[in-house]
């Protein structure tokens, strides 16, 4: 589990810096993933799935004043997917992506 790097910028102009994964997660292990905001608080942070609001039963989200985490416990097939980051402030809004691959997922499996 490793948080994304923490980048600031002297602009008022909300950024949101790049998070990423660990690589191919294992089922049952635990994952986390952070987005950083820089320029003027305050900011308002979001989570979404492959588009759809975080099912906030399977994955914890822990907001501070410049910085918004998720954290899986216990990684399952059902966490595979494409998660983004939402932040915003007065300024300005700014997103990112990041893909979980869950290493031992049925659907990542390929018959040949």
């Amino acid at each position: 589990m490793m948080p994304s790097a923490i980048l600031k910028s002297p602009s008022n102009l909300c950024r949101n810096h790049s998070i990423a994964f660990s690589k191919d997660v294992k089922v049952g292990h635990k994952s986390a993933v952070t987005c950083v905001a820089s320029g003027q608080p305050p900011f308002q942070f979001g989570w979404r799935k492959d588009l759809k609001a975080v099912n906030v039963a399977r994955v914890k989200v822990k907001s501070e004043q410049d910085y918004s985490m998720i954290i899986i416990d216990s990684v399952n097939s059902e966490d595979e997917g494409n998660y983004t980051c939402f932040v915003s402030n007065a300024f300005g809004e700014d997103s990112f992506s990041s893909f979980l691959k869950v290493k031992g997922n049925a659907k990542s499996l390929r018959l040949p």
